[in-house]
């Protein structure tokens, strides 16, 4: 490549022909997208994705133990504890001692934790409807649930003794 080419590849749009087709490079931008829109509109909560969905988890399942609210999240154990860690320095979190085995903690929220979780998916439920209403219902659902069919493939089994060839 030539000097000239370098140059009209770094001027206007990049082609993104191939990757707009792959359904890794949509899902990413809808994420960056609807993560976008998310933290715009929990500002004031000062809530990031995984904080909320944290706090959610909690709410639903008090008591819960860290590990199975990381494992449920995908999120390994070092990304996790600073998460956590930062949600009970905001007094938004919990950790007990267990009633049933000494040796584990269980997660609960505080009042405040309570009443930021439900001002969050308050806010979170406008714009789940804002995207509704712009998608139409029956589009809306069939995306969450072609989406929620690629969550459960398990793509690393599928590919299991399968790489490519390096040439």
């Amino acid at each position: 490549m030539n000097a000239a080419s370098r140059r009209d590849a770094n001027a206007g749009t990049l082609d993104t022909g191939f990757l707009e087709g792959t359904l890794g490079f949509t899902i990413r931008l809808c994420q960056l997208n609807v993560f976008d829109d998310f933290i715009d509109r929990l500002s004031g909560l000062d809530l990031r994705p995984a904080e909320f969905s944290i706090l959610c988890l909690i709410a639903d399942n008090p008591g819960c133990r860290a590990s199975r609210i990381a494992e449920c999240l995908c999120i390994k154990r070092p990304n996790f504890v600073p998460l956590l860690s930062g949600l009970e320095q905001r007094k938004l979190v919990v950790r007990r001692r267990s009633e049933t085995d000494g040796r584990f903690q269980d997660l609960f929220l505080t009042a405040l934790g309570r009443r930021v979780v439900t001002k969050a998916k308050s806010v979170v439920a406008e714009q789940e409807q804002y995207m509704a209403d712009r998608l139409g219902p029956r589009k809306r659902d069939e995306l969450v649930n072609a989406l929620r069919m690629v969550a459960r493939l398990d793509l690393r089994a599928d590919r299991e003794g399968w790489r490519v060839k390096e040439s």
